[in-house]
């Protein structure tokens, strides 16, 4: 039995992250548009939410060293809570 093309992508990255330590637990789904950010919550990276792309670009961030992690954490749970629409 083969996976359609859209689960083994789904698949592969969620196996990627695993391979670099990061977890694939999305709080919202994916739209057009949009990457996925690992929220840094005690140093848990499991958690992620998909952002828009300019903005996840935007704001310069690493989660080995936490640079910049508190600003794009704050950013991207205001997009969860109020929305994206506020940024364009």
């Amino acid at each position: 039995m083969t996976n359609s093309p859209q689960r083994q992508a789904r698949i592969n990255k969620e196996k990627l992250y695993s391979k670099r330590g990061l977890g694939y637990a999305p709080i919202n789904t994916h739209y057009p548009g949009a990457s996925l950010h690992h929220l840094c919550v005690e140093n848990n990276l499991s958690f992620c939410i998909f952002l828009p792309d300019f903005l996840h670009m935007f704001y310069t961030h690493n989660h080995n060293t936490g640079r910049g992690m508190d600003t794009i954490n704050a950013i991207a749970l205001s997009v969860l809570i109020e929305g994206d629409d506020q940024f364009l």
